[in-house]
């Protein structure tokens, strides 16, 4: 299976806009950016991103479609206590960008790295899944390429025993682009049907390889469990607020997914 998405590029942000505070000596127009701590080393966050220049670099502009990162959400997430940083990781060969995945950070400290299938997934929870595609590979030989139209994910959380469960359920409408079946092997028109199921397990599957990764592994709440709970069980997080960071990898959950497939053409071989 190859799910298939691409990071945007941060926004230009302003200044007036970024979480920081002025130097009392030097430069009226300097001001202390937000930082972000790598083991010993500290990355500083650029005040502004040249967005222009990265867009001339990728041949064009940036597909609206693709997931965006703005630098003022990533540097407000800093100091926040519900959420944490999630960058896309970039590449440039030959004069064109090439998206690597992710790299997520906990409390503000570089944390791990999702490959790009991971990264797509963890999309879901940010923005509508679009133009993204779904490979599968189907029973009894051949192959199929779905795309994405739109999604929505819903997060219901749920306490339990005082720790919390969320219930993850995604939505996604897609519609089906190719079908490659073996010699000799035909389909009929309803035939994309049958590949809803399939496409609803591979999606459920990943999706929750997903969380385990950021969840289990990273210690990262770039899934933004805790404003979840901010905002659904307010009571428990202002108990648990201080201690997030410790209730976080304890946190269970489920997860559901339905495909529904547009009634569109589609090439069969």
């Amino acid at each position: 299976m190859s799910l298939t998405f691409s990071p945007g590029f941060p926004k230009r942000a302003r200044e007036k806009d970024l979480p920081c505070q002025r130097k009392r000596r030097g430069d009226p127009h300097t001001a202390e950016r937000p930082q972000a701590k790598v083991k010993d080393e500290t990355i500083r966050i650029n005040r502004y991103v040249l967005a222009e220049q990265i867009e001339q670099l990728a041949g064009g502009d940036p597909d609206p479609q693709l997931m965006s990162v703005e630098i003022l959400d990533a540097a407000n997430a800093l100091y926040s206590t519900d959420r944490d940083v999630y960058l896309p990781v970039l590449s440039v060969e030959k004069g064109s960008i090439k998206a690597d995945g992710c790299a997520v950070f906990s409390r503000g400290i570089l944390s791990g790295m999702l490959d790009q299938n991971t990264a797509a997934v963890i999309k879901a929870f940010h923005s509508p899944l679009k133009g993204g595609t779904l490979n599968l590979s189907l029973p009894g030989g051949g192959t199929a390429t779905l795309r994405f139209i739109t999604s929505d994910c819903r997060v219901t959380p749920e306490i339990q025993r005082d720790l919390p469960r969320f219930h993850v359920s995604l939505s996604c409408r897609m519609r089906v682009e190719e079908i490659h079946l073996p010699d000799g092997k035909t389909a009929g028109r309803q035939y994309p049907e049958r590949l809803r199921q399939p496409a609803s397990d591979t999606l459920r599957g990943d999706l929750e390889k997903a969380l385990d990764a950021v969840v289990k592994r990273y210690h990262s709440d770039v899934v933004c469990f805790g404003k979840t709970l901010l905002r659904r069980e307010s009571a428990w997080w202002k108990r648990h607020e201080k201690e997030w960071e410790e209730f976080f990898p304890r946190v269970s959950y489920d997860v559901s997914v339905r495909v529904d497939l547009a009634e569109e053409g589609s090439a069969i071989s």
